[in-house]
């Protein structure tokens, strides 16, 4: 084998342990089931009132900015829900986890009257409790990847300073449908860092921001030179040497984000949450 077909061959090798990797990145789910909070049995009215916030979530395609908060029902009986996608995502691929992650609470939580479940694309959560607009550490779900390659302390303070501002991006010049902020910073060549965090959008600015702030500061003190992911009941950071986000969508949704949006206030000092409950990482 001659030296050009050694190359192609290596590229290719290199491609297809490029691609196993992301896919098995994307297939990473994680869940809680809260069965603190009781349990309901099959064929009750809770049951069917879980059954119709599924199906609103999962077939409500007039809703193409990837935030759902349902409830249905009254009383003890009552179901309260909220699905969260990555605001990359086509409406398509936006129902498509969605359904996979009401199928798999469906099965993993059996009965459980409050429970979450996280995907790379979307999270989906519901409770008999009142979730909306309520800023929600725990249940969590945290996970590192593999070191970037670079010297550590340049690269925790490069991406410290990003996602500093992008927390900042994402809480002041959000809205009721969009508090999210995503960027890249080169970390010294050929490694880039790109980042996405984002909040449920009934969060209020500062509770946005100091989810951010501890999701943000607890991974980089966990994960010190490692690519990472944090997951918050109300929030979620994710930050990788990679572009897994579509950038083209996301240059769009900014570009709407500013048209709309005033200069931000000075953020508060928030106090480090400690959270307890930490999700099931699924494989």
């Amino acid at each position: 084998m001659n030296s050009s077909n050694t190359l192609t061959a290596t590229v290719i090798l290199l491609f297809q342990i490029l691609v196993c990797l992301i896919s098995h990145i994307i297939a990473q789910h994680s869940r809680v089931c809260q069965d603190t909070f009781g349990t309901y049995t099959t064929n009750s009215t809770f049951a069917r009132n879980l059954d119709k916030l599924f199906s609103a979530i999962t077939s409500n395609t007039q809703i193409d900015y990837g935030f759902y908060n349902f409830s249905f029902g009254y009383g003890m009986d009552r179901v309260n829900g909220i699905a969260l996608c990555r605001p990359d995502l086509s409406v398509a691929l936006c129902q498509s986890c969605l359904k996979e992650a009401s199928s798999e609470i469906s099965e993993d939580c059996f009965n459980q009257r409050d429970a979450i479940m996280w995907y790379d694309q979307c999270m989906l959560r519901y409770s008999d409790r009142y979730i909306f607009s309520k800023l929600e550490f725990g249940p969590w779900f945290h996970d590192n990847g593999s070191l970037f390659g670079v010297d550590v302390e340049g690269l925790d303070q490069k991406a410290s300073t990003l996602l500093t501002r992008l927390k900042k991006e994402a809480s002041f010049s959000g809205d009721s449908r969009y508090k999210f902020a995503a960027g890249v910073v080169n970390v010294g060549l050929p490694w880039s860092v790109y980042a996405l965090v984002q909040c449920t959008p009934d969060l209020e600015e500062y509770d946005c921001y100091n989810c951010l702030d501890n999701a943000i500061n607890f991974s980089l003190s966990y994960s010190s030179g490692r690519q990472g992911y944090v997951f918050y009941t109300s929030c979620n950071i994710r930050y990788e040497n990679w572009a897994f986000y579509n950038v083209t969508s996301l240059r769009f949704l900014d570009h709407e984000k500013r048209r709309h949006s005033s200069p931000p206030p000075s953020p508060p000092i928030s106090p480090l949450i400690t959270v307890t409950k930490k999700g099931t990482l699924m494989r």
